[in-house]
């Protein structure tokens, strides 16, 4: 309501026959046609070479009695297209009103603007109405699977971004990969096999558990410590690696711990024997 009192207002401003934003607008289109070449074949007949780098792209008629280009922009739009400018363009001081379609005049935008939308008072004022029949809320649909789409799906048109190019290859000649791939049959390359790699667990190795002593039950020194002549030949040294060492570690501190008790444990016998 406010919008039409607004444009209402502006319309009895309005003066000529053609709205003014339409010629400012077609007076700034028609600057920038320095590509476009037309050449007249009649009074309302003129042919319009479309030029890039000095060649020829397109070749348009236009026709300007009859309002058409062979582009079809200006039967859509009702304005002329740049084809039409390029032509009225060679005319001293054109009219541009006279080549605008009639629904972008200053009676037709007051005729759009002219009616008046009825005020209405506060809800609670509303006359009560006997309907007759209970009005439900609509029965929602089921929702589907993934993600709900938010924006609405954009036209052939409307689509903006640079255009995806494929690759050619220089080789072969075809197209999705490069020279250098392991596609081209001409590259003498193959494709890597991915190999998994394995995981290795953690925690003792196998047979660890048979080298660990028990520190808390003591041993003979015999057991611990075996005469030279019992000993088989020594084995060629290995590597040691940080389990190795920990191990080697561990086994010597026991050793140790098992010769201290067992001598203790002597020394306590003769000192009972004594005493006796």
């Amino acid at each position: 309501m406010v919008l039409f009192e607004k444009r209402r207002k502006i319309s009895k401003a309005l003066k000529g026959f053609i709205l003014p934003a339409i010629i400012h607008q077609l007076n700034a289109a028609s600057k920038g046609l320095n590509h476009l070449k037309a050449t007249k074949g009649g009074p309302n007949q003129a042919e319009v070479i479309v030029m890039y780098n000095d060649e020829v792209v397109k070749r348009h008629v236009v026709y300007l009695d009859q309002h058409e280009c062979t582009c079809r922009e200006w039967q859509v739009s009702g304005k002329p297209c740049p084809h039409a400018l390029a032509v009225i363009t060679t005319e001293r001081q054109p009219n541009m009103e006279q080549y605008v379609d009639v629904a972008y005049s200053v009676h037709k935008f007051q005729v759009a603007y002219a009616g008046m939308i009825p005020v209405i008072t506060d809800k609670s004022q509303w006359p009560v109405v006997e309907k007759g029949f209970k009005l439900l809320p609509p029965i929602g649909k089921k929702r589907g699977l993934g993600r709900q789409r938010k924006k609405r799906v954009k036209g052939c048109l409307e689509r903006s971004g640079k255009a995806t190019r494929q690759v050619t290859c220089k080789g072969c000649g075809e197209l999705g990969h490069r020279r250098t791939s392991w596609r081209c049959p001409l590259s003498g390359t193959k494709k890597r096999k991915r190999t998994r790699k394995t995981k290795t667990k953690k925690g003792p190795k196998k047979g660890a558990d048979k080298e660990r002593l028990n520190l808390e039950a003591p041993q003979p020194l015999e057991m611990i410590i075996p005469e030279a002549e019992s000993l088989p030949n020594p084995a060629p040294a290995k590597k040691m690696t940080p389990r190795r060492k920990q191990l080697a570690t561990k086994t010597k501190l026991a050793m140790f711990v098992s010769c201290m008790r067992t001598e203790l444990a002597m020394v306590v016998k003769s000192i009972s024997v004594v005493l006796q």
